[in-house]
């Protein structure tokens, strides 16, 4: 049961603009105020990696 490879890439390239945005802000880049947008940012990033999980241990039954 291999997960859908387009929709992992989709995922680790939205992780990879994630860490990219974090790394900004821990440089001083990013002003104060995108501080909130991280914090949900990671939120997400954190849900995206549990639900990936998820669909990786369960059957495929989300394709068509």
């Amino acid at each position: 049961r291999k997960p859908n490879l387009p929709w992992t890439l989709h995922q680790m390239a939205l992780g990879r603009d994630i860490l990219e945005t974090v790394q900004q802000c821990t440089l001083g880049r990013v002003p104060n105020g995108s501080a909130g947008f991280v914090v949900n940012a990671m939120s997400t990033l954190i849900t995206l990696a549990q639900d990936f999980v998820n669909a990786s241990d369960a059957p495929t039954k989300s394709e068509k």
